[in-house]
C-alpha cells in the first residue's frame, strides 16, 4: 500500500515544472496577507490556504515602490539601555507614531480571540499589524524615527489604551531591529507634541502591482468555485505516474487510495475518482505517493501489473 510523504523539494525531474522564484521579504508577505484578510470572509477556512498558495506563487517582480506622506499622530520618548553600533546607552529615542490610508491594515480575520492574544503578547497569535519604519534622523544628541500604520489602525488607537500600547510595542521593536539594539519600556508619551522634528519626511514603502491585486482578486474567485483534480498521467516501463496539482499545501487534509483500475484522492471534503487506462499492481512494495511542497505537486508512482499476473 502507498504510503502518502512529504517532500520539500521540487518536482523538476519529473515534468519540469519549476522556475525561479524570489523568495518575498516580510514586509511584502505581510501586504499579501492583510489584502487576503481583507477580501476572505472572517471565519473563512479558506484564507490560510491561499495565503500559503499566493505567498508561494508571487515573487519580488510582482511589487512596486510607493512614496508616501506620514501624517502626524503621537510621539513616544524612550531611550537606548543596550546598543551593538555605535549609539551611546541613554540616548534619546523619539519614535513619531504616524499614519496613512494608503498602507494596509492589520492582518486580520476577525477572530477576538486572535486579537487578544496579540494584545497580551501571545507569540502564537495569528494576528498582525503591519507598521513601517523609517531610517533613524539625529538631532541635538537624541534619535527621531518614524513608524507608520494605516489609518483605521492608528483611529483605534485612540480609541484603545490597549491597543496602543500594542502599536507603541510593535514600534519599539522595529526601531531596535534598525538600531541594532534594546530600548527602554518605561516610555513616555508627551501631550504637548503631536511628533518630535521638523516636517516628517516622506517615506518609499512596498506595494503589490495592480496586475498581483488582479492574481489575487481571481485566486479569491477561483476559491468559490469547486475544486477538481487536473492530472497528468504518463506510463515509463512498468510503472504509472500521476501528478495532480494539489490547491494548498496541507496533507493532513488529503486520502489517497489506490486500486487496480482507478485511485480514489479524498480532497477538499470530496472524493475524487480517476480513472486509470492501466492496470495496477496494488499490492506492489515499491508503490508511492508523495507530495512535493514547494510545487504543490502530489506524485503517485504505481507498478504495473504484468501480463503473467492476468493469468
Amino acid at each position: 500500500m502507498a504510503i502518502l510523504e512529504e517532500i520539500n523539494e521540487g518536482t523538476a525531474n519529473l515534468f519540469k515544472l519549476n522556475r525561479d522564484i524570489n523568495e518575498l521579504s516580510q514586509e511584502e508577505m505581510a501586504l499579501i496577507k492583510s489584502f487576503i484578510a481583507e477580501q476572505v470572509a472572517r471565519n473563512s477556512a479558506d484564507y490560510e490556504k491561499l495565503t500559503s498558495q499566493m505567498t508561494e506563487e508571487l515573487n519580488k517582480c510582482d511589487f512596486e515602490d510607493m512614496a508616501i506622506q506620514p501624517q502626524v499622530g503621537f510621539v513616544c520618548k524612550t531611550n537606548i539601555i543596550k546598543s551593538t553600533s555605535n549609539i551611546k546607552p541613554g540616548t534619546s529615542i523619539y519614535i513619531n507614531i504616524c499614519f496613512n490610508c494608503n498602507l494596509p491594515g492589520p492582518e486580520y480575520t476577525g477572530d477576538e480571540q486572535e486579537l487578544k492574544k496579540a494584545l497580551n503578547g501571545d507569540p502564537t497569535s495569528t494576528y498582525r499589524l503591519p507598521l513601517y519604519i523609517s531610517e533613524p534622523r539625529h538631532e541635538d544628541g537624541h534619535i527621531i524615527m518614524d513608524a507608520v500604520i494605516q489609518t483605521r489602525a492608528y483611529s483605534r488607537a485612540l480609541k484603545d489604551l490597549e491597543y496602543k500600547l500594542y502599536v507603541l510595542e510593535i514600534a519599539i521593536e522595529n526601531a531596535e531591529q534598525k538600531l541594532n539594539a534594546s530600548l527602554s519600556r518605561e516610555f513616555k508619551i508627551p501631550a504637548y507634541m503631536s511628533h518630535k522634528g521638523g516636517p516628517i519626511p516622506s517615506m518609499v514603502v512596498k506595494q503589490p502591482k495592480e496586475l498581483t491585486f488582479n492574481k489575487l482578486r481571481t485566486a479569491l474567485e477561483q476559491r468559490k468555485e469547486e475544486w477538481k483534480p487536473r492530472e497528468s498521467i504518463q506510463k515509463k516501463n512498468d510503472e504509472l505516474i500521476i501528478v495532480i496539482p494539489m490547491p494548498h499545501q496541507n496533507i493532513n487534509e488529503w486520502k489517497v487510495q489506490i486500486s487496480q483500475d482507478e485511485l480514489l484522492l479524498y480532497a477538499e471534503r470530496q472524493t475524487h475518482t480517476i480513472r486509470l487506462k492501466y492496470s495496477i499492481d496494488v499490492n506492489n512494495p515499491e508503490n508511492r505517493v508523495d507530495f512535493y511542497k514547494r510545487d504543490k505537486q502530489l506524485v503517485c508512482k504505481c507498478k504495473l501489473l504484468n501480463r503473467r499476473q492476468f493469468i
